[in-house]
């Protein structure tokens, strides 16, 4: 019996890990930058305000090719998600976007997943800053087991004064 016990924990804690697994980014504030002539300039062209612009950035450390959602949420929890949410990474890929606002300049036209529109990957609310949640699949299902570290990512916050601070992103269940 006490073998059982001993077992049956082994079993509970070894699949535990294996599931529901996703990169949280808790907060993030993307106002409306532009690239200037030397650095970081706002559209609305006021020189003094400095509120920041962000990328998230997401890495695939696996073999295979993962099919990435991510999910947007506004300040009072509810869901900012555009429709089309969905995108591929091939193994070892990796990929960034703006969550709010598209920028030509400093975003490539093509970030080369498959699937990945930047023009529709930005959260939907309207307002700057929330909160987002990457999960990922094997087969699309979102049903099948991730495994934490199989897709690492970071945020970087930026402002027009060449202010950077950037963070990796947290594992959340």
């Amino acid at each position: 019996m006490k073998k059982m016990i001993i077992a049956s924990m082994f079993v509970a804690i070894a699949v535990s890990g294996a599931y529901a697994v996703s990169l949280s980014v808790p907060w993030f504030v993307d106002l409306q930058l532009a690239q200037g002539g030397n650095g970081m300039t706002l559209n609305t062209g006021n020189a003094q305000n400095v509120d920041p612009g962000c990328y998230i950035a997401i890495s695939n450390c696996t073999n295979d090719t993962l099919t990435i959602k991510v999910r947007y949420f506004a300040l009072n929890g509810t869901e900012a998600s555009p429709a089309n949410n969905t995108f591929l990474l091939t193994a070892g890929q990796g990929t960034g976007w703006r969550p709010v606002y598209t920028d030509t300049a400093q975003e490539p036209t093509s970030v080369g997943a498959t699937n990945f529109n930047l023009s529709t990957m930005n959260k939907t609310d309207g307002i700057s800053n929330g909160s987002a949640r990457i999960t990922w699949s094997r087969d699309g299902s979102f049903t099948d087991a991730a495994v934490q570290g199989e897709v690492t990512g970071r945020l970087l916050e930026m402002d027009v004064n060449g202010n950077r601070a950037a963070y990796t992103l947290p594992n959340a269940p």
